[in-house]
């Protein structure tokens, strides 16, 4: 901004053709469009120097373009000026050097670069010419319209579908020669124009209508006839600021498409190029703005992003079950969020240019929320093995302490069912859509896990069933033992042996059948029978050893000694008489005791008939 200039103005390309840098600001913290979309317009004024081009401007945009003074003519308007319309209304007017002037001399071609420039981001231009002007080449601002059509066909020779509007505001009509008149005769000196300028061989049919569209109006002397020319400067006003006029002038096929925050960069880009006097071909330029805007878009939706993921890093991390609740839908809330203020900002450039930036975005906050996710899972996949060994285990020990029999694989496997349930629905619960996370890994890892444990719990569990059929057989096997060796005969051990065969086949069938659904392989369940076997026949020698030894055996034949000395055949005390023969019956008891000795010395095989 220039001293003496309102604060809403801006130099946007200054006299030494320098573009400024503060566009950008005035976009959105003077003019507040930033946020607009498409929701605004640009108009540009031409006209000699002096012609009262920003007296115009002022009164159809309510702006304060600084004004030729009465006193002395002088260029007031240096380089191009910006400003937005003080009415209701998003237009962004531009006020453009006068042509002619006397501070550039020779030097005309500011006017075809500021052309170039207005044409390419102005729906419509302003031509402001003097009623006595009209049919006269050089004073009809003919040369300079001259370059318009040219530089128009460099930017849009091949887009028909891309149009301008060609506002001509003819001044200080005071003659008797109509608006109509004056239009044709402009219409035809600009056809005449058209039909003179070099076109490539396949634009040589080309018609000025294919790019150009014409509206006419006409103002009254300012000087001379003042409230008249405020009134229609009034009601022309109403064309420009009113989207249900009849005759509004911002028509959407104008539109260069171009959204507003992006206009800047937009602008720089173009001004760059004619400066430099490079080849401007406008789609390349708008391709290439969609992909800086579109960049610049992404890279502040995933810096806010990476905040907003920060929260759900730290309840992850947390390892807390109440923390990471719903996470799923946290994660795809703010995925979508950040879609979601991509998608408003930056859908409004070239539509292949945001598909793709869009993609790319999605792409890499899916990379990011993987990485939480993978985190999760692997947290949720440890806490599960936990959870089956704690859950597991009470039950099993639950149903042990009950002393009722129970199915160790059915109370194994439904736990393993509900915890490996558990952790799928988490792991697709908190999976967002569209994306290819997987939790193989992660459950393959859990069934492992669980699968160790199981192999733990199933060996503690054989060895518990082979405790309990082991006290089973030595209960039974201790009563058969005490019961024969205390009542000791020739064929104790015989019978110790038939007994023992059979309550061992006994216990060896239950033992199978417990086993069986937990040792599915057969050659297993065979060894550990053949071991439950060994382990009773252990048992059976043990006890034996504990009944014969030197303690146990003085105490039987000690007792039967003293049954056969005190008691009678019949069982019935002996009631000794003086002429009885204590001394030999007590050698006799005495002798039938010792010749029991031999047979507690060792078990008696050969004493056991096994038919």
């Amino acid at each position: 901004m220039k001293p003496g200039r309102p604060k809403t103005q801006l130099q946007l390309i200054n006299e030494d053709q320098e573009f400024s840098q503060d566009f950008a600001q005035y976009l959105s913290d003077v003019w507040k469009l930033e946020d607009n979309g498409f929701d605004y317009n640009i108009v540009a004024v031409f006209g000699s120097q002096s012609s009262g081009k920003s007296t115009l401007l002022n009164r159809l945009f309510g702006t304060e373009f600084e004004v030729m003074s009465t006193e002395r003519r002088r260029q007031t308007t240096k380089g191009i000026w910006a400003d937005k319309s003080t009415y209701k209304s998003n237009i962004i007017v531009l006020d453009v050097e006068g042509t002619d002037g006397s501070e550039r001399g020779e030097d005309q071609e500011f006017e075809r670069k500021s052309a170039l420039f207005s044409l390419a981001i102005s729906e419509v231009l302003v031509v402001n010419i003097w009623e006595n002007t009209v049919g006269l080449y050089n004073s009809a601002n003919m040369g300079l319209l001259k370059t318009v059509f040219e530089v128009n066909l460099e930017l849009f020779g091949k887009e028909k579908d891309v149009k301008t509007l060609l506002f001509f505001s003819i001044r200080d009509h005071t003659s008797e020669v109509t608006l109509d008149a004056l239009s044709d005769t402009l219409m035809h000196d600009l056809e005449s124009v058209w039909e003179r300028i070099s076109k490539p061989e396949s634009l040589k049919d080309a018609k000025i209508t294919d790019y150009f569209d014409f509206a006419f109006s006409s103002l009254p002397n300012k000087p001379l006839q003042p409230q008249e020319f405020e009134d229609r400067a009034a009601k022309l006003r109403g064309r420009f600021i009113d989207p249900k006029h009849d005759n509004y002038v911002f028509n959407s096929k104008y539109k260069r498409r171009i959204p507003v925050d992006g206009i800047p960069h937009y602008a720089a880009s173009i001004w760059e190029k004619i400066v430099t006097n490079k080849d401007l071909d406008l789609p390349t330029q708008q391709e290439l703005l969609a992909q800086y805007r579109c960049d610049e878009i992404s890279r502040q939706v995933v810096e806010r992003f990476h905040q907003e993921i920060q929260p759900i890093r730290e309840a992850i991390d947390s390892g807390k079950p109440s923390a990471t609740e719903n996470i799923g839908g946290t994660m795809a809330k703010v995925r979508g969020s950040a879609i979601s203020e991509f998608e408003s900002h930056a859908s409004r450039y070239q539509r292949s240019v945001y598909e793709k930036s869009r993609q790319q975005l999605l792409g890499l906050l899916n990379s990011d929320l993987c990485i939480l996710y993978v985190r999760l899972i692997k947290q949720a996949s440890n806490a599960a093995v936990r959870e089956f060994s704690n859950r597991v285990k009470k039950r099993l020990g639950s149903a042990a302490r009950s002393n009722e029999e129970y199915e160790f694989m059915d109370i194994v496997r439904k736990t393993q069912d509900e915890v490996r349930g558990d952790f799928r629905r988490l792991a697709e619960e908190t999976r967002l859509p569209d994306t290819d996370w997987s939790y193989d890994d992660e459950a393959a890892h859990l069934d492992q896990m669980m699968d160790n444990i199981i192999d733990e719990l199933r060996k503690g569990e054989i060895s518990r069933i082979m405790d309990r059929t082991r006290n089973v057989l030595k209960r039974e096997i201790s009563d058969v033992l005490a019961a024969e060796l205390n009542e000791p005969t020739d064929k104790m051990w015989g019978t110790v042996l038939g007994s023992f065969a059979e309550i061992n086949a006994k216990v060896e069938r239950t033992f199978s059948q417990r086993i069986q659904p937990i040792v599915s392989e057969e050659p297993a369940r065979r060894a550990m029978i053949k071991q439950m076997r060994e382990l009773a026949w252990g048992d059976l020698v043990a006890k034996a050893r504990e009944e014969v030894s030197d303690q146990m055996v003085l105490l039987k034949l000690r007792n039967y000694l003293e049954e056969r000395f005190r008691y009678d055949s019949q069982g019935l005390p002996r009631v000794w008489m003086p002429s009885d023969d204590i001394d030999g019956q007590f050698d006799r008891a005495r002798t039938e005791t010792l010749r029991l000795i031999p047979g507690y010395c060792k078990i008696d095989v050969g004493a056991w008939d096994e038919s």
